[in-house]
């Protein structure tokens, strides 16, 4: 009988959280801004992921104004990854701009593809090939 009570309380004990465990954020983006971000994306041989994470990473190092724009509610949702401390920044920005933090996110992305941030070009392949 005790054998049986170790082993439920071995089921409800909780998992400890990894301390290298990262927070999804996810965003929406227009059909249209969703292909862009594909595209450049597959430029680049990274998912859409890994390409906003990287993008919103390195903006948030850089601390640049971004223009204002209108979150597309009606858009299909992308994800975005980040470690604790980008994750930390992305909440401060969201204090600060009083909004949250997957429109804070949104806001980067968009000025990302609409070519307000202009710090990394991307080349496409057939432009290389050419050479």
């Amino acid at each position: 009988m005790e054998r049986v009570q170790i082993i439920l309380k071995d089921k409800n004990a909780r998992r400890k959280k990894r301390s290298d465990s990262k927070h999804d954020v996810k965003f929406k983006l227009s059909l249209e801004d969703k292909k862009k971000l594909q595209y450049k994306a597959m430029d680049e041989n990274l998912s859409i992921t890994a390409l906003s994470s990287m993008t919103v990473k390195r903006e948030l190092i850089r601390e640049n104004y971004y223009e204002d724009v209108e979150y597309d509610n009606e858009g299909v949702f992308v994800h975005a990854t980040f470690e604790t401390s980008y994750y930390e920044m992305l909440k401060t920005l969201s204090v600060e701009w009083n909004m949250p933090i997957r429109r804070v996110v949104h806001r980067i992305i968009k000025n990302y593809l609409d070519g307000t941030i202009r710090h990394f070009e991307i080349i496409n392949y057939k432009e290389n090939e050419r050479r």
